[in-house]
């Protein structure tokens, strides 16, 4: 029940924030996907570095212990699901996580097309989950468990390396979003 209402109290927070940022606004998603304004995709990648490096520096420490991650199985499936996520993204111009703090910039119509699509993809999900798992899709590029830096000596890793590796790559993610430029193209 705790981690419940943890994770309710936090993605209201982090709507909260999104759309007092302006984040929200459809107008900066669009202009994403356009590369014509990067300031999200600056966000975001310096996100990822600094929640990379506090996972590298808190593991380092002894604070957290890798074998509580949970790691997703690689297939086809995440791919697929992939791709339908980005094909929806684009056609309707923002994210559905933003889609909810960006009720007050208008849109309403989009706003609930984004949700009855969620809704829509759960139950496509839930009543043809059967038929895909027998027909084979998931075993197509099953890698199983694997991450890119040594983690720990249960999961496969791509590089030989451990948290020196995760913790370089935390910095150069975040140098490069301090470099990116705002505007790439357009303005």
């Amino acid at each position: 029940m705790y981690n419940t209402l943890l994770t309710i109290v936090l993605g209201l927070f982090l709507g909260f924030v999104l759309y007092w940022a302006g984040i929200s606004n459809r107008k900066w998603a669009r202009s994403s996907l356009r590369l014509e304004n990067l300031t999200i995709m600056k966000i975001m990648v310096y996100a990822v570095g600094y929640a990379v490096f506090l996972l590298a520096m808190t593991t380092y420490l002894d604070y957290f212990s890798t074998e509580e991650l949970a790691l997703k199985k690689m297939s086809l499936a995440v791919v697929l699901g992939g791709v339908l996520f980005g094909l929806g993204l684009g056609m309707l111009g923002n994210c559905p996580s933003l889609s909810l703090a960006a009720l007050p910039y208008g849109h309403k119509c989009k706003t609930f097309g984004i949700l009855a699509g969620g809704v829509l993809g759960y139950f496509l999900y839930k009543y043809t989950h059967g038929f895909w798992l027998d027909s084979g899709v998931y075993s197509v590029w099953n890698i199983n468990e694997v991450t890119l830096y040594k983690m720990n000596e249960s999961v496969a890793s791509l590089l030989p390396y451990g948290y020196e590796g995760i913790l370089f790559f935390s910095v150069i993610m975040m140098a490069l979003a301090v470099e990116m430029p705002t505007h790439f193209r357009g303005k």
